[in-house]
């Protein structure tokens, strides 16, 4: 049995990240273990496998999404 995340999110944008939709920075993050998760429409609903990833949600607009954790990160390749 493998350990790796059961779905891949975007990539981590970093800690002054900006909404996807407006551009503001300043964005709240909350790590997820596991969980459901909806972002106002039912197809997003990703159950409650493990599915480790930080929800964001926009100061100014209230958007939100999901990005991979920095330990879902691809290694840099040398």
């Amino acid at each position: 049995m493998s350990n790796a995340p059961t779905n891949m999110h975007p990539p981590y944008t970093g800690p002054e990240t900006r909404c996807t939709k407006c551009g503001s920075t300043g964005a709240y993050t909350e790590y997820m273990a596991s969980g459901e998760c909806i972002h106002s429409r039912a197809s997003e609903v990703i159950g409650f496998a493990p599915n480790p990833r930080l929800h964001r949600e926009c100061g100014r607009c209230g958007h939100q999404w999901d990005e991979a954790t920095v330990e879902q990160e691809e290694a840099p390749h040398a």
